[in-house]
């Protein structure tokens, strides 16, 4: 039995189901299921199948014949339960066959509408802003009130002093100095080389996958779980993980990925159409 291979290996080379766990980034009840052949307990055939060779190869064994040992002790019944999502054909999301595209016919007077309706909007804006620019330069200008010298020279007296006037330094950077009362100024840095980000990281989030060819994908979230890992067919896979995430991708170029509804462009990441970056909302 494949899982009881797994086992003996694992005990061979003095490791724990922890220690397995740490490398591989995967969890630990999907060893522990495919150490006991439960089937059952684990995800997807697609996903089972990429567990099952990454623990093989970490251990050690031959890929090859573990995916084969793995694909013979499958049961018949769980594969079928999967049948109808793997076997769906797959089409680019956002497009129509052009079949069923119904024929369209311009209305000039709907264009009309359109154009005089938008020219209708311009022409308001303008009228608004034009009487916001007169409100401004019509403001009354600020009043000069003369001081008497006496007073004069004691309002100069309390300047001097530091009582009546408070004076806030700002720093080259922009930001007050060292002492200054100004609470909750939030500082970003610049996404450093290699993460892509499109928000706040630290949520849950959710990753759309189309693969267009076999590929290899690994991504793990921010807890360490491994939430895809291995050979991907072609097809659609939606998963969701604690941000940031880990992304490997053996060939960009047959993947397209969007991070919460967002498209990730892959090729700013890719060197030699393999990808390894960081992902955050």
């Amino acid at each position: 039995m494949l899982g009881q291979r797994f086992k003996q290996a694992r005990e061979k080379k003095g490791l724990s189901i922890d220690d397995v766990a740490a490398k591989t980034f995967i969890l630990k009840s999907h060893l522990r299921a495919l150490e006991a052949n439960d089937f059952d307990a684990l995800p997807q055939p697609t996903f089972a199948r990429g567990f099952a060779t990454t623990y093989g190869r970490f251990l050690g064994l031959d890929k090859n014949l573990v995916a084969q040992s793995f694909d013979a002790q499958y049961p018949a019944t769980l594969k079928q339960k999967y049948a109808t999502v793997i076997n769906a054909p797959m089409q680019p999301m956002g497009t129509l066959n052009r079949e069923a595209r119904p024929s369209v016919r311009i209305n000039p007077f709907v264009i009309g509408g359109i154009l005089l309706v938008l020219g209708l909007a311009i022409f308001i804006f303008n009228k608004v802003s034009k009487a916001h620019n007169d409100s401004v330069d019509q403001a009354p200008a600020s009043a000069v009130v003369s001081m008497p010298t006496q007073d004069q020279v004691s309002g100069a007296s309390l300047n001097n002093a530091g009582s009546a006037i408070v004076t806030n330094t700002v720093t080259a950077s922009g930001l007050p100095a060292t002492g200054s009362a100004i609470t909750g100024v939030a500082v970003s840095a610049d996404n450093a080389s290699g993460t892509a980000a499109t928000g706040q990281a630290g949520a849950k989030a959710s990753i759309d996958i189309f693969v267009k060819d076999t590929t290899k994908i690994t991504i793990v979230d921010a807890t360490g779980n491994t939430i895809l890992d291995g050979e991907q067919a072609r097809g659609s896979y939606q998963l969701t993980g604690q941000a940031p995430f880990q992304v490997n991708i053996d060939k960009a170029s047959n993947v397209s990925l969007d991070l919460n509804k967002q498209p990730i462009k892959l090729s700013n990441y890719a060197q030699n159409d393999k990808a390894n970056f960081t992902l955050k909302p």
